[in-house]
């Protein structure tokens, strides 16, 4: 392994009580163990997808060294390709979410030296050190923090940032993460189901506030173009009653609003600001989003009215 890599420390929460189940804590290790085994090819492919290239032959550079390794509670993934590692993370959270398994970490960057003598095995890295910091530390809810020396080696890949935006969000404490509902082959019914289920059995108002943290962003992320609308995260009461009127519609909600009047405030990635608000705080993001919308809202407003004016002399 290089000096340098990607490193992901993940934590899955709620593993005690998964081990008081000694038959459950096998069956969830052996999902994963054949999850990764049967994927190898799939990770390949991803990478592939992202970078828009011929799968490398033997005269073309060695495909990034990625390696996965369960140990206890802990998954640890260590990438020599930032892309890569991140699309290792967002496949095992929603192999894992399907089943109701949440997790907690950071992908980081940094010195990293792995070294084998004999059947021993040695790692120091500061790129772990890192992750486990923050998984600790500041990541406090289920999700997966983008620490700052990632999003760096992240942002230099444009293309990448620009298929993987979606996967991108933004909480009000100014941290960037993973979004867990991203992969397509989510089910935002049954994740509803999991974060309801969750809420309804903590034993813990620490335990609890997490899973009302996962059913804001979750509502947020299914409903994007109401949720986002500043009146619905700033008037309180606004957004309880949109959460109610899609409620009644039959639409997959965390009834979040029956605990708290006002939500977690996200905010998505979006394309145009590959670079900036990677780096920016998200009061200054959501200035920028603000902006954009009332800039684009002039302009298709201006649209409208030429094409009346058209329409009148013609």
């Amino acid at each position: 392994m290089e000096e340098y890599a990607v490193v992901a420390f993940l934590d899955v929460l709620g593993f005690r009580k998964i081990v008081e189940d000694w038959d459950r804590a096998k069956e969830y290790y052996g999902r994963l163990s054949a999850y990764l085994n049967a994927h190898r090819t799939t990770f390949d492919l991803a990478e592939e997808w992202v970078y828009g290239r011929e799968m490398p032959g033997p005269e073309m550079a060695e495909r990034p060294q990625t390696t996965t390794r369960l140990l206890s509670d802990s998954i640890v993934i260590t990438s020599t390709d930032p892309v890569v590692a991140l699309l290792r993370v967002i496949d095992i959270l929603s192999m894992l979410l399907d089943g109701g398994i949440f997790l907690r970490g950071c992908i980081a960057h940094g010195r990293h030296v792995e070294v084998r003598s004999g059947e021993d095995f040695a790692v120091v890295s500061q790129a772990l050190a890192r992750a486990y910091e923050v998984e600790s530390k500041e990541a406090v809810f289920p999700r997966v923090v983008l620490d700052p020396s990632f999003l760096g080696r992240l942002a230099e890949n444009t293309a990448a940032l620009i298929n993987l935006g979606r996967f991108l969000v933004q909480s009000e404490d100014g941290h960037w993460f993973v979004n867990p509902f991203g992969h397509e082959g989510i089910s935002m019914e049954l994740a509803a189901a999991h974060v309801r289920k969750g809420i309804a059995e903590a034993e813990r108002e620490d335990i609890r506030a997490k899973y009302l943290w996962l059913g804001d962003l979750m509502n947020f992320l299914a409903y994007p173009g109401a949720v986002e609308k500043c009146a619905y995260y700033d008037e309180p009461g606004q957004f309880s009653q949109l959460m109610r009127t899609v409620k009644a519609l039959g639409e997959p909600v965390v009834e979040t609003y029956l605990h708290r009047e006002t939500p977690v405030r996200f905010l998505r990635f979006r394309h145009s600001q590959v670079r900036c608000a990677l780096k920016e705080s998200f009061a200054d993001n959501v200035g920028a989003d603000r902006l954009h919308a009332a800039e684009l809202a002039y302009l298709f407003g201006r649209e409208r009215m030429r094409a009346d004016d058209d329409a009148q002399t013609s």
